[in-house]
């Protein structure tokens, strides 16, 4: 009988949280493989999907709703969910990371295999203010006001940008990039902005995603220049695809094989290694890529997407859109953010929209299996 009450008390203390959440106004959200991060007007830090390495801020097993994440001394203004950590930059400008730390992506010296779902400070050098962050697979970055860029954990093919190829469990400086504004992260590579406008690249190199003419990895050398791209102004990294917008114009570069690129090109193998401009959309304010599908935000408030599969909420899941298509259901959308098979935004009212694969709750409907290409309300 005790155990049943027990087992009653955190039955209602979840659904407590759970109605919290639904009260709360969202402006922000992030995703990448199989859990998604939530960012509210008053800073609070929201979490659901997998969670197996506390990256959801609760230890084991899947977590189909939203659930404040605990322990973050201060209200948050930046989020980035990585593979299997998750990442927030609070508002003194600093740094806080959770979840899984096998490659140091963590940032707090060391490597493990345990779960880690209470947040912990990571140590900037020179305790610059941060003024952003990003997440990728197993590595994660940070951009300082002097405009430093440090970066930590998984660096198999260079995607650190530091020099060499070795995993990194403390804040390390990316080589070669002056001035940065802005950085974002792949699967297993990065980009850097630097505030003239120039774009950077480091990693994986495979389907040309460094954007450099070629297909060879950085690994043990810094990172390159991105051709042609001299006046960027927001970057993007996916699977194998990379974004960046010059005004309102988008360009793209990398895998297309899915069509995922936006450029009119598709199939087996398909890829570009410099960037191509995307047509037949205007007024792009933002642009989101995962791994087979882009997500494109015009300033209409109208989201546009790319690609294959579920997240690109188009009326068939296995054809290919090689081109940028509306998605009709949303409208009024302040913010989009891309997972690898799913995909979210943010609309004028505070709520969050979800569709794709919901394997983990990443979708946050309360339920987890079956997904939808349809945007739907988070629960």
């Amino acid at each position: 009988m005790k155990r049943l009450a027990i087992t009653l008390a955190l039955v209602q203390g979840f659904l407590l949280l759970a109605a919290a959440a639904s009260a709360q106004s969202f402006t922000r959200v992030s995703g990448w493989k199989y859990h998604t991060l939530a960012l509210t007007s008053n800073g609070d830090v929201y979490a659901w999907g997998r969670s197996d390495k506390g990256q959801a801020g609760a230890g084991g097993g899947n977590i189909s709703f939203p659930l404040q994440v605990f322990g973050l001394p201060r209200p948050a203004t930046a989020i980035a969910a990585g593979g299997f950590h998750s990442v927030a930059l609070l508002d003194d400008d600093t740094v806080w990371t959770w979840g899984s730390n096998d490659r140091g992506q963590l940032g707090n010296g060391f490597m493990d295999t345990n779960s880690n779902p209470w947040p912990r400070q990571v140590f900037i050098p020179f305790s610059d203010p941060v003024i952003a962050i990003a997440a990728g697979e197993k590595h994660t970055f940070a951009v300082t006001d002097r405009g430093d860029i440090w970066a930590w954990g998984w660096n198999h093919d260079g995607q650190l940008g530091i020099g060499n190829d070795d995993h990194e469990p403390s804040p390390t400086s990316v080589l070669r990039v002056f001035d940065g504004v802005d950085v974002a992260a792949g699967y297993d590579w990065a980009l850097f902005l630097e505030d003239g406008g120039a774009v950077l690249a480091a990693g994986e190199n495979r389907y040309g995603q460094l954007g450099n003419g070629s297909t060879v990895d950085t690994e043990s050398n810094p990172p390159v220049f991105v051709a042609g791209l001299f006046n960027g102004s927001k970057i993007s990294a996916g699977y194998g695809h990379g974004l960046a917008l010059e005004g309102s114009s988008l360009y793209a570069w990398g895998r297309t094989n899915s069509g995922q690129a936006c450029i009119g090109i598709s199939g087996s193998g398909r890829f570009v290694t410099t960037p191509r401009r995307v047509s037949g959309v205007s007024g792009v304010v933002q642009a989101e890529a995962g791994s087979t599908h882009t997500l494109i935000r015009r300033s209409n408030g109208e989201v546009w997407s790319c690609g294959q599969g579920l997240p690109t909420g188009q009326a068939s899941s296995t054809s290919i859109y090689s081109t940028p298509t509306p998605i009709f259901g949303l409208s009024n959308v302040t913010y989009i953010a891309a997972g690898r098979t799913h995909s979210m935004a943010v609309t004028n009212d505070g709520r969050i929209w979800t569709w794709g694969s919901n394997s983990h709750g990443q979708l946050g409907w309360g339920s987890i299996g079956s997904g939808s290409r349809l945007p739907t309300p988070v629960n």
